[in-house]
């Protein structure tokens, strides 16, 4: 399954996406998120462990700011992917995300 694709004379995607490599484990440390003035955000952060589905593992609102949010280092198995999916309030609006995690092993 194809979850995103990086065109070539781009070089990156946009999404904000990981899978934890093998042998690893990682500790989530913080999720941000920034939506643009006058529009609000409604999202979470999801997992998919190894060969099950996306779970929804923190909600998140986000209203014309930037929101920086404490995960208290969720620990998260190898070969989990981790995305952060949500919807705002326009038919168009500019929004940032990113996480931080800590890989150990």
């Amino acid at each position: 399954t194809v979850y995103g694709e990086i065109v070539a004379d781009e070089g990156q995607t946009l999404q904000c996406v990981y899978t934890i490599p093998n042998g690893k484990t990682g500790y989530l440390e913080n999720v941000f998120v920034s939506v643009a003035t006058g529009k609000e955000f409604t999202g979470g952060i999801y997992f998919r462990p190894e060969n099950e589905v996306f779970q929804i593992k923190e909600k998140f609102n986000a209203v014309a700011s930037s929101i920086l949010l404490p995960m208290n280092w969720i620990q998260i198995a190898a070969k989990t992917d981790i995305e952060i999916r949500g919807l705002v309030d326009a038919t168009t609006a500019s929004v940032a995300s990113s996480f931080s995690i800590l890989l150990k092993g």
